[in-house]
């Protein structure tokens, strides 16, 4: 077809409906329902025609360095442009008749019912526009806004309500809301530098506005609750290094990268080198050897292998040290808010007045910036904010962030470890912004300012993984309970330095951080748990860096000839997953109002201790958790020639928590074994009775058996009586048989038998078995 121009008549839509119903009946003396509904819509899409201005010229061609500046481009149309405006009115006058007056015998005296009328009158924008600037950046906009037309009261049958209402309709009438969103991506240019060429990387900006208009019903000439207003922005970083494309502008790393080239698993280079030197070594000895040519050739073979095994030698190291091959990043933030009062409507894309620089709530605000406490006072010099003192709706932020890491690492051929590591955080704050002095003197203030999150990441427990977990004794607990004095001289030590105060020791604990403050409790359980030294372990309780997991399979053992003739493919696998947590957290609305935190004595500054004789902190924490698994410690997948397939898997895992409400500790504990066997007969046939005789079946008959064994045990351990109770245990054992059989396309038929035993290890329950079996039978309807 023809392109597309902006000046299309075929972008222009209209719709237009109207529907009219008069009702009248002996208790009605008229009824009478108008609605209107249209719309105007434009509507563009193009394939706008990419300019690169550089692109033929030679030298940009030939230089690699210049590579940036001969793939620039631009595009001058953006790609989509559409705006629609849709009214629906709607408009009803009824009159009851007086019946009363009617069936009367004498003339009573009754009103006359009063003509009764609804009236409502909508109108919604839509606004679109997709624009790719360049190839690299590419920008998404729309909008939506609804309106409504006030109408004058009652029948409009005077001039001076036509013009009220035509000039209602062409200010598109009261905004009750407005919503837009926005999506900025760029891909960064970097690959386009040869240094840089393995780097891949990709930034994207989007966000939101919305502007909700308050209830008019709470308007009047004393009270003014305004409206609401709230924003978010999101950030996003997507990083991808292909290391293999860094290695490869090695000459030496490129060919240990393209592996060996035959069959006896030297390179052509490196068996080549080799070579070269042994027959430098031959001609340098060539005359002292010439009275036994036979010695001389062993000689030189045994020189050639030695070099071949060298050099291979030195390969395999040479490709573990290079064995990184990509390295994957992202880091998602975003932020929002949320601001009750805002008193100015919306006008013109969210603003309160179409062109004005200093129209409110700002270009900032509207593009996803977040308000400071400075922002909302300028945002009430300006009268923006309401002062009405019944406003009670807090003022809230949030944010939030994700960072994830992945890395695929090849150390060996046919060994592959993928690492993984990630932290992500929560934080809700919630206060009041609003005048606390009065109507005509306002103070507007930031008051009772509260804030909630969460945190979570990947760790390292694995240092003391291996530890038997015991009801009535834990070696790990032990090392919690004694490394506490060591972890509190230290953050007294750290409090004196950050804050600038004393630092006051007192025998096995300091001032202010005894052996259940937070401050102490916290890290030392990391540590313990982790099996790091307590005199290097962080003392920040949010880390900063998160710590690697991973998974490893092997699929190498087939390349070994007595498991190659027995097996079709064996694999090993192993995977570690390891996070810590808190669950969640607030402020302490104490703290804030501390002058000079973490100072003095109990005596000296009461107000700086908790109860307990501790430093008051600024958050609560209730709850941090370690959990740990290894799923699976080891796993073989085996099959053998015969297509007979086994698995054999162990696995472990724990989970810990930390209470700092009663100062216990939660340890959960388990193990399994899992053995499984499947064995396919092909074409297996069965003949079954059918309605005209008899029928043979030849299909594959799949036999498998899984046999599993669970151990778990839960213990609550007290760090002040250094006690130890068993909460739960018990070991679970699972048989499951079947045998699935294909009985056509859409019939499949499986015979099975299932068994479940648990043995508890507490004496308050009772152990349980239960079996099931029979036949199940699997329909098909699909195509």
């Amino acid at each position: 077809g023809s392109k597309s121009r902006l000046y299309d008549i075929e972008n222009i839509s209209l719709t237009y409906s109207y529907n009219e119903v008069f009702n009248r009946n002996i208790n009605t003396e008229f009824s009478l329902m108008r609605e209107h509904n249209g719309g105007v819509g434009y509507n563009y899409n193009n394939s706008p025609k990419n300019y690169k201005p550089f692109s033929k010229i030679k030298f940009l061609k030939k230089s690699k360095s210049l590579r940036l500046l001969k793939d620039f481009n631009f595009y001058l149309l953006p790609k989509t442009i559409s705006y629609r405006t849709d009214f629906n009115k709607s408009y009803s006058e009824m009159k009851m008749r007086n019946i009363a007056s009617l069936n009367a015998t004498v003339p009573l005296n009754i009103v006359e019912p009063d003509t009764m009328f609804n009236k409502l009158f909508n109108l919604t924008q839509n606004f679109n526009i997709k624009y790719d600037l360049a190839r690299s950046v590419k920008l998404n906009f729309s909008s939506n806004t609804r309106s409504i037309i006030d109408e004058p009261e009652g029948k409009i049958d005077t001039q001076a309500e036509r013009d009220a209402l035509r000039d209602s309709v062409l200010t598109f009438g009261r905004p009750t809301m407005y919503h837009h969103q926005y999506d900025v991506r760029y891909t960064v240019p970097i690959n386009k530098f040869p240094l840089t060429d393995w780097v891949s990387l990709t930034l994207n900006y989007s966000g939101t506005y919305d502007w909700n208009a308050g209830s008019m019903a709470l308007v009047n000439d004393s009270i003014n609750l305004g409206n609401v207003i709230q924003n978010t922005n999101k950030k996003r970083i997507n990083a991808q290094l292909n290391m293999n494309t860094l290695y490869n502008k090695v000459p030496f790393i490129k060919r240990l990268n393209a592996g060996p080239k035959n069959s006896r698993g030297g390179s052509k280079n490196s068996r080549s080198d080799s070579r070269r030197v042994a027959k430098d070594s031959k001609e340098k000895n060539k005359d002292s050897d010439k009275e036994d040519p036979e010695e001389d050739e062993d000689e030189e073979e045994d020189e050639k292998n030695t070099l071949d095994h060298i050099v291979n030698v030195f390969s395999h190291f040479a490709r573990m040290a290079f064995s990184v091959k990509n390295v994957n990043m992202s880091y998602d933030e975003t932020n929002g808010s949320m601001l009750p009062g805002f008193k100015p409507t919306s006008e013109f894309f969210g603003m309160a007045q179409r062109f004005s620089p200093n129209s409110a709530p700002g270009w900032r605000y509207l593009l996803g910036g977040q308000p400071e406490e400075l922002d909302l006072n300028r945002f009430a010099s300006n009268g923006w904010i309401t002062s009405d003192t019944l406003l009670n709706q807090p003022f809230t932020k949030q944010y939030t962030s994700r960072l994830n890491i992945r890395s695929t690492v090849e150390p060996i051929k046919k060994l592959r470890i993928q690492i993984t590591a990630q932290r992500s955080e929560t934080i809700n704050t919630s206060s009041l912004f609003k005048n606390n002095g009065n109507a005509d003197i306002p103070i507007f203030e930031l008051l009772n300012e509260n804030q909630t999150g969460s945190f979570n990441m990947s760790f390292l427990a694995i240092g003391t993984a291996f530890r038997p977990m015991e009801i009535n004794s834990s070696q790990t607990f032990d090392d919690f309970r004694n490394i506490r004095s060591q972890i509190a001289h230290r953050v007294a030590k750290q409090s004196a330095a950050d804050y600038g105060v004393p630092y006051y020791p007192s025998g096995n604990y300091p001032v202010g951080f005894g052996p259940n403050a937070q401050e102490v409790l916290i890290p030392a359980f990391m540590a313990a748990y982790s099996g790091t030294n307590p005199a290097s372990q962080k003392l920040n309780k949010f880390p900063d860096i998160p710590l690697p997991n991973w998974n490893v399979k092997y699929d190498g053992l087939t390349s070994i000839p007595w498991v190659k003739k027995h097996f079709k493919t064996v694999s090993v696998s192993h995977g570690y997953t390891s996070t810590y947590s808190i669950s969640s957290y607030q402020t302490n609305l104490f703290f804030a109002d501390l002058g000079s935190p973490f100072t003095g004595t109990p005596e000296q500054n009461p107000d700086n201790f908790d109860v307990s004789g501790d430093f008051l902190t600024e958050l609560q924490i209730q709850t941090v958790n370690i959990s740990e698994q290894f799923s699976p410690l080891i796993r073989f997948d085996v099959t053998m020639n015969n297509s007979l397939t086994t698995r054999f898997d162990i696995s472990k895992d724990r989970q810990v928590s930390l209470s700092l409400n009663n100062n216990q500790v939660q340890e959960q504990a388990g193990k399994s074994l899992t053995v499984g066997v499947g064995y396919r007969i092909n074409d297996f046939e069965v003949t079954m009775a059918t309605a005209n005789g008899s029928k043979t079946f030849s299909s594959n008959l799949d036999l498998n058996l899984d046999v599993s064994i669970r151990k778990t045990v839960s213990a609550i351990r007290s760090l002040e009586e250094n006690t130890h109770q068993p909460v739960s245990g018990s070991t679970d054992i699972s048989i499951k048989t079947s045998a699935d059989y294909v009985l056509s396309e859409r019939i499949n038929i499986q015979l099975f038998y299932d068994r479940m035993v648990k043995k508890y290890e507490v004496a308050n329950s009772f152990d349980t078995a239960n079996s099931s079996f029979g036949l199940r039978l699997r329909f098909s309807f699909g195509n």
